[in-house]
């Protein structure tokens, strides 16, 4: 961390995946804000894909492998694993109410190129078998195919940790419990630390 500016105000700059910014971090943005008056949080974020800017960075957030980070990763704590689970809009949920697994069928499956694969073994470990993935819609980016959830195209299989049951954000995860594992996220520090 280094000072913004001549007053007390102190700058941390995270980077992270768009998504874990947009769903994890802006949401709890406040609160921290709250604690922290005097850290003004300047988040950056980056594509799948994309090589972080380490230098430019005091901290970054990677999902999957924490060597993905190189040389930098002396220092890596894991943050969590994802939980991964379906996502519905509370919209879609009133008209098509979700009680057991095989009622997910009922709506469209939405995926993301991002994010590959994350429905059959969530259909798999519900019992569903055989399942014949048409029709839905399927988005470039994970961000914005939960932008289609939440505007209630169809449900996603997505990080249970993302959404815990704010009812601003207009989505739920109706089986919370049936979940299967997916990447872990971690905090790597980066090339501008100096503290």
């Amino acid at each position: 961390m280094r000072p913004a500016n001549t007053s007390d105000v102190i700058a941390v700059r995270p980077c992270s995946p768009s998504t874990f910014a947009m769903y994890f971090l802006m949401p709890r943005l406040k609160r921290f804000e709250t604690r922290y008056p005097n850290v003004a949080v300047w988040i950056s974020t980056r594509m799948t894909g994309q090589t972080p800017d380490v230098s430019s960075n005091d901290l970054l957030i990677t999902r999957g492998n924490a060597g993905r980070v190189g040389a930098h990763s002396k220092g890596t704590t894991a943050l969590f694993e994802e939980n991964l689970t379906p996502v519905c809009s509370m919209e879609l949920l009133k008209k098509r109410p979700v009680r057991k697994p095989a009622d997910i069928l009922k709506h469209p499956l939405i995926t993301s190129a991002t994010r590959p694969g994350h429905w059959e073994p969530w259909l798999q470990e519900a019992g569903i078998r055989d399942y014949l993935f048409e029709g839905g819609h399927r988005f470039d980016h994970m961000f914005v195919a939960m932008h289609a959830v939440r505007e209630g195209f169809g449900s996603i299989v997505a990080p249970r940790e993302f959404f815990p049951g704010q009812a601003q954000w207009k989505l739920r995860c109706p089986l919370p419990g049936l979940a299967v594992r997916g990447e872990t996220y971690f905090a790597n520090p980066g090339g501008s630390t100096t503290c």
